[in-house]
């Protein structure tokens, strides 16, 4: 029973098929139907803009950036695919829906496994909200309303982000430590949360993790989100299907546990009938989500 539940638990991505279903298509590199609805907001997208080049590896974002002087809450948007697969395509449609909102949005692409074992993906994501705060002026981002936003392997990615403010393993992971005060809002959907449960002789994850959890326990430790959890965290907004049977629910509660202990403000959003590929494009827990940005990165009128 454990094996099945921890097995589930990390397969944690959204496939490339998936990206159909996830919104909109943003083919268009202006929004001007948005320009006849006044809810909505026109917006440009700037395309494949290199963020980053760890070891020589160019890494792009689109950045979805309203129309306006700004400056904007901005949102690191990064997509799923259990580590090793997807790209910035994959969430087009949810930013496309956030820029729309008055969201400067930055849809990433990162590295990949097996190639590129963790942390690279984390490090990954770190600087990407380095180069928002660096280039905040340029893009009109108001460095300090700034949120993330993901699902599945990346609401694991920008979890961590939200919660490692008191980490301690080593230097290699002292970037990541500084992400977290830049983050006042984190939007995190069918999220792994726990890898220290892992077989210690299973070989599932050593693609990702570079040898299973008897080889590499450091590393098992380092990738689990709830060990970060502390008072000062990032709010956090928790969807998940109530019916998911890749990353099943208990993942999320156990989370969303965590942060009610330690006092750090939360909303738990389950999703009932749901499996892992319709909690993503549930519109209700989008509108919930975007209400839960619009509360701690948009100042009052």
């Amino acid at each position: 029973m454990a094996w099945t539940i921890v097995s589930l638990v990390l397969l944690a991505g959204v496939s490339p098929g998936m990206a159909q279903e996830a919104g909109p298509s943003v083919e268009r590199e202006t929004s001007a139907a948005a320009e006849t609805i006044a809810a909505k907001q026109p917006y440009e997208v700037l395309r494949d803009i290199v963020y980053a080049e760890p070891n020589g590896v160019k890494l792009a974002a689109d950045i979805f950036q309203p129309a306006g002087e700004g400056p904007f809450p901005g949102v690191l948007m990064v997509h799923g695919g259990g580590w090793r697969m997807g790209s910035k395509r994959m969430v087009s449609g949810r930013a496309a829906q956030l820029a729309e909102q008055g969201y400067c949005v930055m849809a990433i692409n990162y590295r990949l496994a097996p190639k590129h074992k963790f942390p690279a993906q984390w490090d990954d994501c770190v600087a990407a909200l380095a180069y928002m705060v660096d280039n905040a002026d340029e893009l009109k981002i108001d460095k300090h309303r700034l949120g993330g936003f993901g699902y599945s392997a990346g609401a694991h990615l920008v979890t961590l982000l939200g919660t490692t403010t008191k980490l301690k393993l080593g230097q290699e992971f002292e970037a990541a430590e500084q992400s977290a005060i830049l983050l006042k809002a984190v939007v995190a959907g069918g999220t792994p949360t726990e890898f220290r449960i892992m077989p210690e002789d299973s070989d599932f994850l050593t693609y990702w993790l570079g040898g299973t959890r008897r080889e590499q326990p450091q590393l098992y430790e380092a990738a689990t989100p709830r060990i970060y959890v502390s008072k000062g965290d990032a709010p956090m907004f928790l969807f998940h299907g109530s019916e998911d049977a890749l990353v099943p629910l208990m993942a999320a509660t156990a989370l969303a546990n965590d942060l009610r202990q330690v006092g750090v403000p939360f909303e738990f959003f389950p999703i009932q009938r749901a499996g892992h590929i319709l909690a993503y494009v549930d519109s209700a827990a989008f509108k919930a989500a975007t209400e839960f940005l619009d509360a701690r990165l948009k100042p009052a009128e």
